[in-house]
């Protein structure tokens, strides 16, 4: 339980690294999350050692070595940047809205006088899932490869700039919170799910090669990491959602096939889903909620 609570609370705190890189922000946070993806190995690496004839003992010493050298490290290089992304974090503080005749609007503007409601920036009711325009300068991600943001697409700056309580009360949460839910929950049913599965159809037969393969199976993101970069630079994020659940629909189905040779392609397609999926949600909450509550 120490070890997956600690495997979370890492992929939390790197997430706002992101924003020390304001053109390359969801190439950042897709690395991130491919690198705890690829984390998965671990266990059966760990199985192979004691295989081997090392202890549980040495291994979990050793790791433990290890992880105290990157986290110094990590700590170190973090301390460093801090500086940085506490000026951009200021900045979105301190956003103030920008109406179409270029003037600023009032930063207490962003919420209404009566309890607080949330004044959302005009036309998310058509324009939600578009590409938004982020909160830096010169950013790669404020622009779409094949132009600028159209005009009447929502400028989410004003947005970024509502306190953490705000924001959780807005459609957008609401609309990132189920979403999650729904893929995540589905995601880790599959992790917890797949050896019964492949049980069933029969892999004891094979010394449980295809389990082992499945596991194997979850670094490979990596592989996928140009085509992640490049369908979030070229597609908004209405599109990629959809993306996210084409993959997983297609994924659902190679399950759904009772043979155990066809299981391969489910776990090639599921690697991709996973990856397309944590890294669409992870740049989608950076532009929406910014770096003042990301991570």
């Amino acid at each position: 339980v120490a070890l997956a609570a600690a495997g979370t609370l890492t992929l939390m705190v790197a997430l706002p690294v992101g924003f020390l890189f304001p053109g390359r922000t969801k190439s950042v946070m897709a690395i991130i999350n491919i690198l705890f993806d690829a984390s998965s190995v671990i266990p059966l690496l760990f199985y192979r050692l004691f295989v081997a004839g090392m202890s549980r003992r040495a291994i979990f010493t050793g790791y433990a070595v290890f992880l105290f050298a990157v986290f110094a490290a990590d700590a170190f290089l973090w301390w460093r940047s801090t500086p940085a992304l506490e000026r951009l974090q200021e900045k979105a503080k301190k956003g103030a809205a920008v109406d179409e005749s270029g003037g600023e609007k009032d930063e207490g503007a962003g919420a209404a006088g009566d309890g607080g409601d949330i004044e959302l920036p005009r036309g998310w009711q058509q324009r939600l899932l578009v590409t938004t325009v982020e909160a830096s300068e010169g950013g790669e991600d404020g622009e779409r490869e094949n132009g600028k943001a159209e005009k009447g697409e929502p400028d989410l700056t004003r947005f970024q700039s509502l306190g953490f309580l705000q924001q959780i009360r807005s459609v957008h949460f609401a609309f990132a919170a189920t979403f999650a839910v729904v893929h995540v929950f589905r995601s880790n049913t599959y992790l917890g799910t797949i050896g019964l599965h492949l049980d069933r159809l029969g892999d004891a037969d094979y010394d449980y090669a295809y389990t082992q393969a499945f596991q194997l199976s979850l670094p490979l993101s990596c592989v996928a990491l140009p085509f992640i970069d490049w369908a979030m630079r070229r597609y908004d994020y209405l599109t990629c959602l959809h993306g996210v659940n084409m993959l997983g629909m297609l994924h659902g189905t190679f399950t759904l096939v009772p043979y155990l040779a066809a299981q391969p392609l489910a776990f090639c397609v599921y690697t991709l889903y996973r990856a397309f999926l944590y890294a669409v949600l992870t740049a989608f909450h950076a532009s929406t909620f910014g770096p003042g509550s990301i991570g």
